[in-house]
């Protein structure tokens, strides 16, 4: 079960590759993009290195919102488990397992839809929606691997099991699945293709709805009991964090492009003929 998608995915690719070589330059293209994909992981996982001055007024900020849900975390699971008929709590639940909605919370998910737009993309020769693809899983990868790790290595024990919201057990979560509640996977995960997509590309009025619905996947996983509010709070920024990284990166790259591209069709323009009349007395 585990290895249908990642070969699903490499199949559609290897297919739409063929088709778009056939065309010319398919090949090329899948080769350059992923090459571009695999340097955006690296560059992301090392971005906590380039932290400077101008980022510590954003950490504090993220500090301070993950503190204040932290010290709410129980009184927020009370009032949600005492609250279930109100709008704000029947609102979020509508993206709770088992609905399908949830399911953009999910890897497998998430990379099975990314790879289907980036085939479509080879197919058609179209380049916005081969970064839409592309663009989402490396956001993705680059979210929920690092994040996976935190997660089991922290070894926090999730709202259901009643336990108090400060449970700690360290590396225990690379055996239990109880124990990996620090931070949302669903929410981190969602986030980071929003973003990725908004940073990227202009949705005009859809951008609200992209935020929203990567919101609610987050803050379903609080409602259903999985995870705390905090941890809802840090998949959620982090999740933001990568896909604006991501899809800055994507931005960079178009813009280089669009400029060589400029300084080209300038340099091949046809010469120009000037005529001018000049009157001497």
């Amino acid at each position: 079960m585990a290895l249908r998608v990642p070969a699903l995915v490499l199949v559609l690719v290897l297919g739409a590759g063929r088709a778009a070589a056939g065309q010319g330059g398919g090949w090329e293209t899948v080769r350059e993009e992923l090459g571009d994909a695999a340097r955006d992981l690296v560059h992301v996982w090392v971005a906590p290195f380039r932290l400077g001055g101008d980022d510590l007024a954003s950490l504090v900020i993220l500090g301070e919102a993950f503190a204040i849900a932290a010290l709410n975390d129980e009184a927020i699971r009370a009032w949600v488990e005492g609250n279930g008929h109100t709008p704000a709590v029947k609102a979020i639940r509508l993206f709770e397992e088992p609905r399908r909605v949830h399911r953009l919370g999910l890897t497998r998910h998430l990379i099975g839809l990314s790879a289907g737009l980036y085939v479509a993309g080879l197919a058609t020769g179209s380049g916005d929606l081969r970064e839409a693809g592309l663009g989402c899983a490396v956001s993705n990868l680059a979210t929920t691997i690092p994040r996976s790790i935190v997660a089991r290595t922290v070894g926090r024990l999730r709202p259901r099991y009643r336990r108090g919201a400060f449970v700690f057990e360290p590396w225990v979560g690379w055996r239990s699945w109880a124990y990996r509640s620090f931070p949302v996977g669903h929410g981190a995960n969602s986030m980071a293709c929003a973003a990725f997509l908004v940073e990227r590309f202009d949705l005009g009025v859809a951008e609200p709805a992209v935020y929203l619905l990567a919101t609610g996947i987050g803050l379903a996983r609080v409602t259903k009991g999985a995870h705390w509010a905090s941890d809802a709070v840090a998949g959620l920024a982090w999740g933001w964090a990568v896909g604006r990284g991501v899809g800055g990166r994507f931005l960079e790259r178009a813009e280089a492009e669009g400029t060589l591209a400029g300084q080209a069709a300038e340099a091949h323009a046809a010469p120009r003929l000037y005529v001018g009349l000049r009157v001497e007395f």
